[in-house]
């Protein structure tokens, strides 16, 4: 049950958290992650979440960035690195991602 209401608390405020709150999140969960994100097939460097939460931008040692919809878990993977990805970032607006290798 705890569980569930940590999910909902995080769904419920579009991943916009406050401290206090991450720590009552933190806290509800005993440390368990809300949930896993499966795809890169090696070392993830780099993780950013979008301006309102409901994103979240992974770089990896596969050279791929992926989107991840932190709801649903749906995924888009963009390549075209040469190389590992250290660093992703969104943009103000949420709109456009930025990665670098």
């Amino acid at each position: 049950v705890r569980r569930r209401a940590a999910r909902a608390l995080w769904v419920l405020s579009g991943g916009d958290v406050s401290p206090e709150r991450a720590r009552a999140i933190s806290a509800a969960l005993d440390g368990e992650a809300l949930f896993t994100l499966k795809g890169h097939v090696n070392w993830v460097q780099s993780v950013c979440f979008s301006p309102n939460g409901k994103q979240l931008a992974s770089g990896s040692v596969d050279s791929t960035v992926r989107l991840w919809d932190v709801e649903t878990a749906c995924v888009r993977t963009l390549e075209g690195h040469g190389g590992e990805v250290y660093s992703v970032c969104f943009s103000p607006d949420g709109r456009q991602v930025a990665s670098g290798s």
